[in-house]
């Protein structure tokens, strides 16, 4: 399981890393959810990373540098890995994919971004070690 040590893929403003934090943080209880909630909880994760992708407007996205952060200090850790690197570029597709849908709401669109925030999270849950 991926936890908070992780949440951060690209260093950026903290409402920024709040919404991806919640998101993945959401993503990850409907994935391991079983009293049937798994659905409101991942949809829930899909509205924040709308939240993110709102609040970016039309500043685009880049995984220049990917890392985490540190939970005890709040501090941005850069670490390049190709897997953090994967899961940066999933997510930033997915964010570009959800800016266009602001804009333009399309089911198809909708449905490919949120297949790749599924995808980025699924790359970092087979990949960050567990902590706390």
């Amino acid at each position: 399981m991926w936890y908070s040590d992780t949440t951060l893929l690209i260093s950026g403003p903290a409402d920024r890393r709040r919404d991806f934090g919640q998101g993945y943080g959401l993503l990850g209880q409907a994935a391991i959810s079983v009293d049937g909630s798994g659905a409101k909880l991942h949809q829930s994760a899909v509205n924040e990373f709308i939240a993110a992708a709102r609040t970016l407007g039309s500043t685009k996205l880049s995984a220049r540098e990917v890392g985490y952060v540190d939970p005890a200090t709040g501090k941005f850790d850069p670490e390049p890995s190709p897997w953090r690197q994967q899961a940066a570029t999933e997510l930033i597709k997915a964010i570009s994919l959800l800016q266009s849908n602001i804009l333009k709401p399309n089911a198809q669109t909708l449905a490919a971004a949120t297949a790749d925030l599924d995808a980025s999270y699924k790359t970092l849950a087979e990949n960050a070690s567990v902590t706390g």
